[in-house]
């Protein structure tokens, strides 16, 4: 039997005429479950902070999530649900609650809890604008489908927070 070369690049458990070798068969790893929450916010703020730059202003964005927060669920719905609930976090920030004369801090606070039957996250922003009613019913209805919820309040300091919580998935017990 001819093995593969570690030279030629091929698969070191197939043979160069196409048959298995003796040597040992790699198989890759499972896709790990669930969705690295904070690496999926980096990369939607990343986006859309650099897509609504404003001149003049700057934009400060606080992760409060942890580094190893894996929430159950499928990666693009939960990138579904944050993408529009942070892009309005960023625009509404936008337009800030307090004026001032020099610079705008524009101001959005992510914050993350982990509980016994949910993961929260809370989307703050400093902006003075209203809730879009209507980006945010697409998104409580997204919600709706995926087991989770969405709501809105207006902060008394101005801004607004948006709390999105999914609820942990529990297995189902079968009577004996």
């Amino acid at each position: 039997m001819t093995h593969a070369s570690a030279h030629d690049g091929s698969d070191p458990a197939t043979a160069a005429d196409g048959r298995l070798s003796d040597g040992p068969i790699i198989l890759p790893m499972p896709a790990a479950r669930g969705t690295a929450v904070r690496e999926l916010l980096e990369s939607i703020i990343a986006a859309q902070a650099n897509a609504r730059a404003v001149s003049g202003d700057q934009l400060r964005v606080t992760l409060d999530v942890p580094v190893s927060q894996v929430i159950d669920a499928d990666p693009e719905m939960v990138r579904g649900l944050l993408e529009p609930l942070m892009a309005a976090a960023i625009a509404a920030a936008s337009h800030p609650a307090v004026r001032t004369d020099g610079p705008r801090l524009r101001e959005v606070v992510v914050t993350g809890i982990d509980t016994a039957d949910a993961f929260e996250l809370e989307i703050a922003d400093s902006g003075s604008a209203p809730v879009d009613d209507r980006s945010l019913a697409a998104c409580c209805d997204l919600a709706r489908r995926c087991g989770a919820e969405i709501t809105a309040m207006r902060c008394p300091e101005g801004g607004t927070a948006v709390t999105l919580r999914l609820a942990r998935r529990r297995a189902r017990r079968n009577a004996a």
